[in-house]
């Protein structure tokens, strides 16, 4: 049984702030777009490849349905049990560089950012060289 998401509760700020991280990687330029309304990251934009795509439709509609989880009142602990457990040892083998970490997917990449941004916040708790090793 699949349990209800409410996100009634939330009313988005008129402005959020956020950071915008590039990355370049085989399947073109991809962009991970973090916003937040002070406290907790609330909003997740995700751009890969040229306008039109299949595969940015689908990375545009995964960022949309995330941002709807980190609205919601589901336990962040428990939004990041999901996302790793449904990526663990499965996220491709295009790799990327970023910073001279080594990424094996933009969906790797994309897992750990949002990770490191909950954990900054205190909203997780993560350890950053076990999920990037575990995801790969």
């Amino acid at each position: 049984m699949m349990e209800e998401i409410n996100t009634q509760d939330y009313e988005r700020p008129e402005v959020l702030e956020g950071r915008t991280i590039g990355l370049k990687t085989p399947c073109g330029g991809f962009y991970l777009t973090l916003n937040e309304d002070g406290n907790n990251l609330r909003e997740i934009r995700m751009t890969l490849g040229k306008p039109g795509t299949c595969q940015r439709l689908l990375f545009e509609t995964i960022a949309i349905l995330l941002s709807v989880l980190l609205q919601s009142k589901i336990p962040r602990e428990k939004i990041k049990k999901a996302l790793y457990h449904q990526f663990e040892g499965n996220c491709g083998n295009n790799k990327s560089w970023h910073e001279g970490e080594e990424y094996h997917s933009c969906i790797n990449f994309t897992i750990t950012k949002i990770f490191e941004d909950m954990a900054s916040r205190g909203e997780i708790s993560f350890e950053d060289d076990k999920v990037v090793n575990e995801l790969s």
